[in-house]
C-alpha cells in the first residue's frame, strides 16, 4: 500500500505568484553573476505564472513543461527563493499525480534546501523516501526536521515511524536504526497523534546507550519516560532494570497521563484517539468501569 497519496489542487500557489508580482521582491545582488531583477521584470516569472495557471486548471503536463527547464536547467535569471520553492511544490504535486515518484523525490530534496520551502515539501520528502524504501534518506530528513522543522515533524503520522522501524529491523542496519531512534527519543519529537508523551523510542534509545557503555545517559533517558506502561516494561528488561529510577511512582505517572489525555479530549472533542488513550489509562489505574463509561460516551461518534 502506497503511503504517498495524490495531492489535491489548491489556488494558493497561483495567488502566491500574483501577490509576489506586486511585491517588488528582488534577487540577492551579492552574487555578481546573477542579474538583479524585480519579479515583474524577470522573464522566468511569466513561466511560473503560466505553470501555476496550468496547475490550477488541472493541466500538469503544461505546468511541468514550463517549470522543469527552470528548476532543472537553471535557465535565465534566478527567482526569489519563495517563488522557487512554490515552483518546486507545483512540480512535486504534479509528479506525484503522474506517478513519477523518483522525480518527485529528487525535486523535494532540492526544494528543502530552501528555507522558504513549505511543510508540504518536507512531508513529501519523508513520505517519498518511505515509499521508495530510501530509508537512509528518510532518517537524514528526520534528523534535519528535528532541527529546523519541529512542528512539521510532529505532524507526521506515527504509522510512518513504525513502518520505518520495521524496515530497519528487517534490513539489520543497527547504526542507521540508532540514528533513527535517537531523533524519536529527543525532546524535539512530540507527535501530535500521541496527544501527550510518546515514550516507546526513548526506551530503545536508553538500551542503545547502555549497550554502548553510556549507562549514565541511559539512566537519564529512562528518567524522562512519562508513560507508566512503557516504564514498567523497561523495569522488567534485565538489560535496563538496574537503570530504571528506583523511586518511580507508576500510579502518579498514570494519573498525570490521564490528566493530559482528558485535556486532549477537551481540546479535540471530535477526535477518538485521546478517548481511547484515556480509557487505557483508566484500565491501567484499575478503574475499568470508568474506562467503559468513557468509551460508551463516544460510541455514537
Amino acid at each position: 500500500m502506497r503511503i504517498v497519496e495524490r495531492a489535491g489542487r489548491s489556488r494558493l500557489l497561483a495567488l502566491t505568484f500574483l501577490a509576489a508580482s506586486l511585491s517588488g521582491l528582488t534577487v540577492d545582488a551579492a552574487n555578481a553573476t546573477v542579474p538583479t531583477l524585480s519579479v515583474a521584470e524577470n522573464p522566468n516569472f511569466d513561466r511560473l505564472v503560466k505553470a501555476a495557471e496550468a496547475f490550477d486548471g488541472g493541466d500538469c503536463e503544461t505546468a511541468l513543461a514550463e517549470l522543469l527547464p527552470l528548476i532543472d536547467g537553471g535557465q535565465g535569471p534566478t527567482l526569489p527563493p519563495d517563488l522557487s520553492a512554490a515552483g518546486y511544490e507545483i512540480a512535486v504535486r504534479c509528479e506525484i499525480e503522474a506517478d513519477a515518484m523518483d522525480q518527485a523525490y529528487a525535486h523535494a530534496l532540492e526544494a528543502t534546501r530552501l528555507e522558504e520551502s513549505s511543510d508540504y515539501l518536507w512531508a513529501m520528502r519523508l513520505a517519498l523516501a518511505v515509499d521508495a524504501r530510501h530509508i537512509d534518506g528518510f532518517v537524514s530528513t528526520l534528523e534535519q526536521m528535528s532541527q529546523v522543522r519541529k512542528a512539521a515533524l510532529n505532524s507526521m503520522r506515527l504509522q510512518w515511524m513504525w513502518q520505518v522501524d520495521r524496515m530497519l529491523k528487517e534490513e539489520s542496519d543497527p547504526a542507521l536504526r540508532r540514528r533513527f531512534v535517537k531523533v524519536l527519543a529527543s525532546d524535539a519529537y512530540q507527535p501530535d497523534e500521541a496527544y501527550g508523551p510518546f515514550d516507546p523510542f526513548r526506551v530503545d534509545h536508553a538500551l542503545n546507550l547502555a549497550e554502548a557503555g553510556d549507562r549514565d545517559a541511559a539512566r537519564t533517558t529512562l528518567a524522562s519516560v512519562q508513560d507508566p506502561s512503557v516504564l514498567m516494561r523497561a523495569s522488567v528488561d534485565p538489560r535496563l532494570r538496574a537503570l530504571v529510577p528506583a523511586a518511580s511512582d507508576y500510579r502518579a505517572l498514570g494519573e498525570k497521563m490521564l490528566a493530559q489525555h482528558r485535556s486532549a479530549i477537551a481540546k479535540h472533542p471530535d477526535a477518538l484517539a485521546p478517548v481511547n488513550l484515556a480509557a487505557a489509562d483508566l484500565r491501567l489505574l484499575g478503574r475499568p468501569q470508568e474506562a467503559l463509561d468513557l468509551l460508551k460516551s463516544v460510541a455514537g461518534k
